[in-house]
């Protein structure tokens, strides 16, 4: 892993036990492998009782980074974030001076947390607007794909500051690492995600002409001003708009195999049941019941079309994630094939389904996870697999890596020999 991408945002709501207050600022050190991340996690508490948080990567020059999910639950602390497939699950001491616990992100590391002594300072007070000041937008063409990059900048007492936003990958408010200008050029660093802007400002100020690097690749990016919040916004016409014409239920179920509760949605159609029906099984990592990824909501878009065209449909919430209980970073494959029987054996118990008309779709890792269930429980009548896997599980993690390696900007050559470490390493880990 070349690098650990720390993206936690930040409103939450924690239920807090009566003796704990874990409002304060938080030290802790991830270590990746190949170096020391120090981690200053900011912690405040509302009037209403709710909490507020913000992360700081001292080491990647990253502060204020905004933690879409937060719950705090009998000493066990729980943040996820979905826009990197990384969480924290920790447990805070009873003397609420250490929470000790595991990053997850691809692979579990050891992380805790101390109780800063003293406040600690992240945030520079504002300053005079400089003539640069505002939102300024660009179109960055990779060749595959073109995105769009938002830069907010902003003068404090301590110099520029930037944050940056990708509408379309449904980032936000992302913390650069410096800020240089020198007469007509600006220079902005992101070492957090390995990526550096180099421009040259228009003397009128309205634009700002230059390059955007990073992981070996270099891309053109002219940048204007805006003020249009409206264009930000990612243009997303498949997303479903209510009222929906059908219903729609909020519901819960248990695996009580595992002492799981399982948090839904279960879509019925208009008209007279019982129904066919379909259970949708999310993909790895930790997701909710739209499957909701970098701002796209692909299963609630699958359920939409499926509901209108008479199929009610149950999705869920992953457990330990969003409103689901029980631990996500500890499952296995063969976990989550039961928490799906457990939605099966819900839906025999709706009367607008037809017992004998239920089916799976899985995406993914869900698409191993289908014919796992169906091959032992017979009340499933079919299975859909969605980028399922064609070869072996060892296969597909080293052609993934290689694959998103090379996407992501590094030389061809080298990611054949970073997959070539990988092989050998599950092969150790296989024997």
């Amino acid at each position: 892993m070349k690098r650990i991408l720390i993206l936690l945002t930040v409103t939450m709501a924690a239920t807090l036990a009566p003796a704990q207050d874990i409002a304060g600022d938080w030290q802790g050190t991830l270590d990746t492998g190949m170096g020391q991340l120090r981690l200053v996690l900011h912690i405040t508490k509302a009037a209403d009782d709710s909490l507020q948080a913000r992360l700081d990567s001292i080491d990647q020059g990253a502060n204020g980074i905004p933690v879409n999910s937060v719950t705090l639950k009998d000493s066990k602390l729980r943040l996820d974030v979905s826009a990197v497939h990384g969480s924290y699950e920790g447990k805070v001491a009873t003397d609420a001076k250490t929470i000790t616990g595991t990053w997850s992100q691809g692979q579990p590391l050891p992380l805790e947390f101390k109780r800063a002594l003293a406040p600690i300072k992240s945030e520079s007070k504002p300053a005079k607007p400089s003539e640069i000041d505002g939102t300024w937008m660009g179109s960055l063409d990779t060749g595959a794909v073109k995105l769009r990059v938002v830069f907010h900048i902003s003068n404090t007492e301590d110099g520029l500051k930037v944050t940056m936003d990708s509408p379309d990958q449904g980032m936000e408010g992302l913390p650069t690492t410096s800020v240089t200008r020198s007469g007509t050029s600006l220079k902005i660093e992101a070492k957090n995600i390995n990526g550096k802007y180099d421009g040259k400002i228009s003397a009128d100020l309205s634009s700002i002409d230059g390059t955007w690097s990073q992981n070996g690749g270099s891309f053109p990016l002219v940048l204007k001003r805006t003020q249009d919040k409206a264009i930000l916004e990612p243009q997303r016409p498949q997303v479903p708009v209510k009222p929906y014409p059908y219903r729609e239920d909020e519901v819960t179920y248990d695996n009580k195999v595992q002492n799981v509760t399982l948090a839904a949605t279960f879509t019925i159609p208009q008209g007279t049941g019982p129904f066919p029906a379909v259970l949708l099984i999310t993909g790895s990592g930790p997701q909710d019941r739209d499957e909701t990824l970098l701002g796209h909501k692909p299963f609630l878009i699958l359920s939409d079309y499926l509901t209108r065209h008479g199929i009610a449909v149950l999705r869920a919430d992953d457990r330990g994630t969003a409103k689901s209980t029980g631990v996500f970073s500890t499952a296995t494959t063969a976990d989550f094939a039961t928490d799906v029987e457990a939605g099966v054996a819900y839906l025999k118990t709706r009367s607008e389904v037809n017992p004998r008309k239920i089916g799976l779709i899985g995406h993914s890792e869900g698409a191993m996870i289908a014919p796992m269930v169906a091959a032992r429980n017979q009340d499933v009548a079919y299975i859909v697999m969605m980028a399922g896997t064609g070869v072996p599980g060892d296969q597909v993690l080293v052609a993934q890596g290689e694959a998103i390696q090379i996407a992501s900007g590094a030389k061809p050559e080298d990611a054949a020999k970073d997959a070539v470490k990988k092989r050998e390493m599950i092969k150790r880990v296989e024997t």
